[in-house]
């Protein structure tokens, strides 16, 4: 009869060899094709440095990053206007939105609510 001890081992043993010797096989859907998204600040802070607006022409923007070839935008918005416009380009460049970010105050107790009444109606 085997211990529990050793039957423990064999099992570790046994899983650790079929996961490291073909991750792949293991998991296919999500590591044949991995999904990384990238935040919209990065770009912003970079296009600033070559002198181009991000926002004049968002649909040059959201094309140079859709060009790269991320899984996925995630935004800040500050209004619900910003995001119906960009609805219309992320469905262009087929790039989806599984995250976004809302500037908000929360460590001010003085602009808390306000800062919440405008972020919370964003969708």
């Amino acid at each position: 009869m085997q211990e529990r001890r050793d039957f423990l081992k064999t099992v570790s043993i046994a899983a650790s060899t079929a996961y490291f010797s073909s991750p792949l096989a293991a998991f296919p859907n999500e590591l044949a094709e991995p999904n990384i998204s990238c935040q919209y600040y990065p770009w912003f802070t970079f296009f600033k440095r070559e002198g181009i607006d991000w926002h004049a022409d968002l649909s040059y923007s959201i094309k140079t990053f859709a060009s790269v070839g991320f899984g996925g935008f995630e935004p800040t918005f500050e209004s619900v206007d910003e995001v119906e416009n960009l609805k219309p380009l992320l469905k262009k460049y087929q790039l989806p939105m599984h995250s976004f970010y809302v500037n908000s105050i929360l460590h001010d107790p003085k602009q808390v609510a306000a800062s919440m009444s405008q972020g919370l109606p964003i969708p």
